[in-house]
């Protein structure tokens, strides 16, 4: 039976996704939906991922030995996933 109060909002439904910035640097590549594809952390999901949903999502970024990735305790909305040499 529909709510008779239409104003009213069931947050239990309401899906709330933050938006992620990633400040862009030189050198940052934005991965094609057939490159994730191929990644290990993407390539034995049960299920397709529509990654060109997603366009400029999905950033190569290289840093070098030592160079500082994320802080612990730094408020955050993105995630990182290292890459393998042999994914690379």
């Amino acid at each position: 039976m529909p709510d008779p109060n239409p104003k009213k909002i069931d947050r239990s439904r309401q899906r709330i996704v933050p938006y992620a910035t990633l400040l862009s640097r030189d050198g940052d590549e934005h991965l094609l939906p057939e490159e994730l594809e191929r990644l290990t952390l993407f390539s034995n999901l049960r299920r397709q991922i529509p990654f060109e949903e997603y366009p400029g999502y999905f950033v190569l970024r290289r840093y070098s030995p030592g160079e500082l990735v994320v802080r612990q305790g730094d408020p955050a909305h993105t995630a990182f996933y290292i890459l393998t040499p042999r994914e690379l």
